[in-house]
């Protein structure tokens, strides 16, 4: 509902819907299942443009989530918003995210929760090639796309 909500630009009815996600998830005990859902919120950040907001969000995300897929997931939305807010001091960051990604595919094999099984070699190549696209690094993007 959220994600339907997102892409008819309803942001703020998606927002409300992603928190009482949240909120399930917290009464639930279910920290990745909850940092996914934090993760969805960063993305409609950086999508929105803010991606200082959806950096904090997702380093806060990243130090609940223990599930290989889940911190893939987020690594490699937090490695797009940092390429995408740019500057100087971004480029080792977003690197270290991409290999954090990287590792935390191969470390996921088949055990991912349905709601992140999806996450798959493609999106890390996809991702990997827009950020360092918006960082300026085409030949190495190349590689990624």
């Amino acid at each position: 509902m959220a994600w339907h909500r997102f892409d008819q630009g309803s942001h703020t009815q998606a927002s409300q819907t992603w928190v009482a996600a949240l909120h399930n998830a917290h009464a639930a005990d279910d920290h990745d299942m909850g940092a996914g859902l934090l993760g969805d919120l960063a993305y409609q950040a950086a999508w929105r443009g803010d991606h200082t907001t959806a950096a904090s969000v997702l380093n806060h995300a990243l130090t609940r989530a223990r599930i290989p897929a889940t911190r893939c997931l987020l690594q490699l939305r937090l490695a797009r918003t940092l390429a995408a807010r740019g500057g100087p001091g971004e480029r080792r960051s977003v690197l270290r995210a991409l290999a954090a990604a990287e590792k935390h595919l191969t470390d996921a094999g088949a055990d991912r929760p349905a709601w992140c099984a999806w996450v798959s070699a493609a999106d890390l190549a996809v991702d990997s090639g827009q950020a360092l696209l918006d960082l300026g690094g085409t030949a190495r993007a190349r590689q990624w796309l």
